[in-house]
């Protein structure tokens, strides 16, 4: 009886939440040039893969990230690149800040460890010296998969400094960014609004055993933070959205090592094994999300919860989220087969 109710709404959902979204085509209809745009996590992965769009499209690119050597090596790939000029002097070597320009597009630098400083630590870094005067856009985007030098396990068995840590860098330090630069964010009543878009994953809404608990963990209260703010902003002018890339080679993988002493740690290498398979057999460049990103930056029509996957991928996971909604039995049944622990 369950059954017979439940898969006319799911093949409704379906139709409507996930074949809309193939068909959507955003609007292009603000001109990114000179636009400011704040970048976190913007030395590596998507969010460097974002960066270079911007810089392409003549946007002033402010970019954060913990990886100072990074950043500057990024800076000089820009400039080989073209996107960037090597005719104007660094505006101020002391704080990492740096300014190249081709055409309206510049790059400024910051480079400090989001989950130790304040909302008003990074205020001052951003803002202090006025040479940003409105920002356009805030892309939430660093992010950590499991911090360096810890051992896979299980999440019961999982030290809860380490979910401390890793709901620091996930969740928290996308509420300090928040904060710190809502007061600058450029507020307009027509198509062309400001926007917060923060980066989450399909994890947080179907989280994967073991390798993607504690990573699914945070994304999930990710979209939760995500969702309640773009409900209390609907009236100040300010759009957000929450983007989810599907398998992204990003480096992210979990390839770290299992604790010997984990009680499953057979399990945690099954799933290992299945991950690889399934990131080397789907995963998608970077540069795939970064333009469907750089669309839903620049277009009046822009998407709640943006679903990035290649090939017609981003249609099965809002699909497979509406199943979990209506029967968790059957996405506990596929999550396991996939992971081989069933």
């Amino acid at each position: 009886m369950l059954f017979t109710i439940a898969l006319p709404v799911v093949v409704f959902l379906f139709l409507v939440v996930s074949l809309s979204s193939k068909w959507v085509r955003y609007r292009h209809d603000i001109l990114p040039n000179r636009k400011c745009v704040i970048v976190s996590g913007a030395a590596s992965g998507i969010g460097e893969a974002l960066v270079r769009q911007l810089l392409s499209h003549h946007c002033r690119v402010i970019a954060v990230d913990c990886n100072e050597p990074l950043l500057s090596q990024r800076r000089q790939e820009y400039i080989k690149m073209g996107l960037l000029r090597n005719s104007i002097e660094d505006n101020d070597h002391n704080n990492n800040n740096h300014s190249k320009e081709v055409s309206g597009a510049t790059y400024e630098t910051h480079s400090f460890d989001l989950s130790s400083v304040t909302s008003q630590d990074i205020q001052q870094q951003l803002f202090s010296e006025g040479s940003v005067d409105s920002v356009f856009v805030l892309v939430n985007c660093a992010g950590i998969s499991y911090p360096r030098d810890t051992n896979y396990t299980s999440l019961v068995e999982l030290n809860e400094e380490v979910v401390d840590k890793m709901l620091k860098t996930n969740v928290t330090s996308h509420m300090k960014m928040t904060r710190a630069v809502f007061p600058h964010l450029s507020r307009s009543e027509g198509r062309s609004k400001a926007l917060i878009m923060n980066v989450a994953s399909p994890a947080g809404v179907l989280i994967p055993p073991f390798l993607g608990t504690p990573y699914g963990v945070t994304k999930a209260a990710l979209i939760g933070w995500n969702d309640g703010i773009r409900r209390e902003l609907r009236s100040s002018g300010i759009d957000v959205c929450c983007v989810f890339p599907g398998f992204t080679k990003t480096g992210m993988a979990f390839k770290g090592s299992i604790d010997p002493q984990s009680e499953f740690s057979q399990e945690i290498a099954n799933c290992q094994h299945s991950f690889g398979k399934i990131m080397d057999t789907f995963g998608q460049d970077p540069n795939e999300v970064a333009q469907v990103m750089f669309s839903n930056l620049f277009s009046s029509n822009r998407g709640k919860h943006v679903y990035v996957d290649s090939n017609g991928k981003n249609l099965v996971w809002p699909f497979l989220a509406a199943i979990q909604s209506l029967c968790p039995s059957v996405i506990d049944w596929l999550l396991l087969k996939l992971t081989c622990l069933k």
